[in-house]
């Protein structure tokens, strides 16, 4: 028991390398997909539930998938995930292409004064993820937000490849 009566649960280092070493390869799989890639904004080429292979606590809520954008742009670039129904596809990008912002929880905040993105689309992923109830889970869930951020992320994009969890074993 931890102070105030709290329980504690630790998750060992070997499971947190394991989650990781599995979340970084299906990322370079997906990274390694994505030449060539055209500038500006497209529908991604990838299929961003292939994330959650690696995390298998975690499953998109009933009746929801991902699907993503891709912006490139001279050898840089970023991919933005969105949770949306089952059976509907992500839009064409407009054109003009969006403008990004981000909120407070770090979710893209897009703008398009050519086209009003549908309600049914949700930057905010962290929302539509279901955990089967075991602290592993909410461990799993907060790794898989950070990872799905940096899908199709390319030179200048990257954030959060660039860091380590530190562990008592590493």
């Amino acid at each position: 028991m931890a102070e105030g009566g709290k329980t504690e649960h630790i998750i060992g280092s070997r499971v947190v390398q394991k989650l990781m070493r599995e979340a970084r390869r299906l990322s370079r799989q997906i990274d390694r997909s994505l030449t060539p890639i055209p500038a500006g904004w497209s529908l991604a080429s990838y299929d961003p539930d292939i994330l959650f292979d690696a995390f298998p606590c975690l499953q998109p809520v009933d009746g929801f998938q991902l699907a993503a954008y891709q912006y490139y742009e001279r050898g840089n670039g970023n991919g933005f995930v969105f949770a949306i129904p089952v059976r509907r596809w992500l839009p064409e990008p407009p054109e003009e292409g969006f403008e990004v912002d981000w909120d407070s929880s770090g979710a893209p905040v897009f703008y398009s004064s050519q086209q009003p993105l549908p309600d049914w689309m949700h930057a905010d992923v962290e929302r539509f993820l279901e955990g089967d109830g075991s602290p592993l889970s909410y461990f799993q869930a907060s790794i898989f937000a950070r990872e799905v951020r940096e899908m199709g992320a390319c030179r200048h994009g990257c954030s959060w490849s660039t860091h380590e969890v530190l562990t008592s074993g590493a």
